[in-house]
């Protein structure tokens, strides 16, 4: 377990984890992550293995811009709009403004493409849009424990 760290409730680490593709969207930003952004990546790798997606991959990125930044874009098409609590969790003023550029980005030659209307998504059965939709909020504090998903009808339904 040299890789691991036991978290209390509460408490978080201040650092960028993982890979872009299955961070959080507080771990992009490089602000404390804790349960909740372990939880939103069992929901990336949860669609990963039932779709075979990488849900917020990108082809190619401008030139200048940040990986982070390309992920957050995606993370706010499909699960936004912008939550008060993500940015009262970032605090940081220049990611939160980038936060909000990014929401304010949207408009009608550049819809969302909210994850709940997706259609025709291999493997997606009915309730999984739902599921995956709690466990991919972007307010870190909104997202369900680990106890609270392992009780739910997706994990406990036959």
């Amino acid at each position: 377990m040299e890789a691991a760290a036991r978290l209390e409730e509460g408490e978080g680490i201040f650092t960028q984890v993982g890979n872009t593709f299955w961070r959080s969207p507080e771990a992009q930003t490089g602000t404390r992550v804790g349960k909740a952004s372990d939880i939103w990546s069992f929901g990336v790798t949860a669609v990963y293995a039932i779709t075979k997606m990488v849900i917020f991959a990108y082809d190619k990125l401008e030139e200048g811009v940040m990986p982070e930044v390309e992920v957050l874009s995606n993370m706010l098409s499909y699960f936004g709009p912008l939550p008060p609590g993500l940015i009262e969790h970032v605090r940081d003023s220049s990611w939160c403004h980038i936060l909000a550029m990014l929401d304010q980005s949207f408009d009608k030659c550049t819809p969302r493409m909210p994850f709940a209307l997706w259609k025709d998504v291999d493997g997606i059965e009915p309730g999984d849009k739902e599921f995956l939709g709690r466990i991919l909020n972007l307010d870190p504090q909104l997202r369900p424990s680990a106890k609270e998903l392992l009780e739910d009808e997706w994990f406990t339904s036959s």
